[in-house]
């Protein structure tokens, strides 16, 4: 496995068509990754396959990364180095968990890096998160996209 790093704008148009997909229709990761372009992005591949890739946008400060994992390579350690190089590469950064398995693995990874990862209930700042877009990109943010963030991913 090789973990690239780079905007999500720098990838080509396949891989940013890739990635796009390689996360749930209606997930953050996608939705922000559409109006936020330029924040930094870190691919998992493996055999030119994309296994996971994480997501960091900045707000109040604070580095927040986003992942997914595809399915057929969970439990591989995939979401993990994710996380172990975002930290590396961002210094202090806040995981969302959004269910057991999320949770599981980010309080794991926070016993690791007590002091570089901090853990948040990600439905209990959704909407914070989305109103925060809106201040980032002003009027560039259309309130169709603030209700595809606000709307909760089917998983």
């Amino acid at each position: 496995m090789k973990i690239a790093s780079r905007r999500f704008s720098g990838w080509d148009e396949k891989t940013q068509r890739n990635l796009l997909n390689a996360t749930f229709e209606y997930g953050f990761l996608r939705r922000y990754a559409m109006v936020a372009p330029e924040s930094k992005t870190l691919v998992a591949f493996g055999n030119k396959q994309i296994m996971g890739w994480a997501f960091i946008f900045r707000f109040n400060g604070k580095n927040f990364l986003n992942i997914f994992v595809n399915q057929r390579y969970r439990n591989r350690g995939i979401g993990a180095k994710l996380i172990e190089v975002g930290a590396q590469q961002f210094g202090k950064i806040v995981l969302g968990a959004w269910d057991d398995m999320t949770q599981h693995l980010f309080k794991k990874m926070k016993a690791k890096y007590p002091r570089k990862i901090s853990v948040i209930n990600w439905d209990n700042h959704r909407e914070k998160m989305a109103k925060a877009v809106i201040v980032m990109f002003g009027e560039e943010f259309s309130f169709y996209h603030l209700l595809l963030l606000l709307r909760k991913p089917k998983i």
